[in-house]
């Protein structure tokens, strides 16, 4: 009866990890790759090294790409052109069925992890991590609301972030490459976010400015030209109302 008992807990267990482990094997993270405009324009003109090489980063982070026998049937529409806005249609449903629904039957499964790149705005509301490649965060990615000023009597200080990378609710990612190691730093990013953003530190050297370290950049009033010159304007007003006493 014991030894009964025993098998039936055992049996219990592997089936309580069987089905965790079904759980982890159909649930994907859908993580969208875009680049800015800016990024867009320079890709454009040539420059691959200021925002990375779109086909180096997609061959390291690819598109899933579709089973053999739905490519084929794709590949078959290609051959007419009055075909190409229904298979761009097709193609962005499965997309938006396998983003959304979590229905990616028409596609390979590579990993549980998908990545997507020139997703529109239909499927996009649904991605569960957005990153978007910049030229240059600074003063229009910062991580605080707003700019931060602080004024005094005789001088203003203005706070800008200068940070590389901003991330937001773990959702939405902007990143500015600063040299080189484009695909380093995006190992760093996708470790990171795909642990619900819990550890820094698995941003590697990018933890060092995502802790908000700020520039302070002082702007002494008292030294300004235009403060200077209401000063000046200011004596020779007080001499002239000096000047003028008792004179009546």
């Amino acid at each position: 009866m014991k030894f009964g008992l025993f098998v039936l807990g055992i049996v219990v267990i592997l089936m309580i990890f069987s089905v965790g482990a079904f759980g982890d094997e159909q649930k994907i993270k859908h993580i969208g790759i875009e680049w800015s405009t800016a990024c867009l324009s320079l890709i454009e003109l040539g420059d691959l090294e200021t925002c990375g090489n779109p086909d180096l980063i997609k061959s390291a982070y690819p598109q899933p790409p579709l089973k053999p026998n739905y490519q084929k049937m794709f590949d078959d529409m290609a051959t007419n052109p009055k075909a190409d806005y229904q298979k761009r249609n097709i193609l962005n449903n499965h997309i938006k069925s396998c983003i959304k629904e979590n229905y990616c039957n028409v596609f390979d499964k590579l990993s549980n992890t998908y990545y997507w790149y020139d997703i529109n705005a239909d499927s996009r509301s649904y991605l569960d991590k957005i990153i978007t490649i910049n030229t240059n965060m600074k003063h229009t990615n910062l991580n605080i609301k707003n700019d931060e000023i602080f004024i005094n009597a005789t001088s203003r200080t203005l706070i800008l972030d200068t940070n590389q990378i901003n991330i937001q609710s773990c959702h939405t990612i902007s990143y500015a490459p600063q040299d080189t190691k484009i695909i380093m730093d995006m190992g760093f990013i996708m470790w990171h976010i795909l642990n619900n953003c819990t550890d820094k530190t698995q941003l590697g050297y990018l933890s060092i400015p995502y802790k908000e370290t700020h520039d302070l950049t002082n702007i002494s009033v008292d030294k300004s030209p235009a403060w200077l010159e209401l000063q000046r304007l200011e004596a020779l007003k007080a001499k002239y109302v000096e000047n003028r006493l008792g004179t009546d």
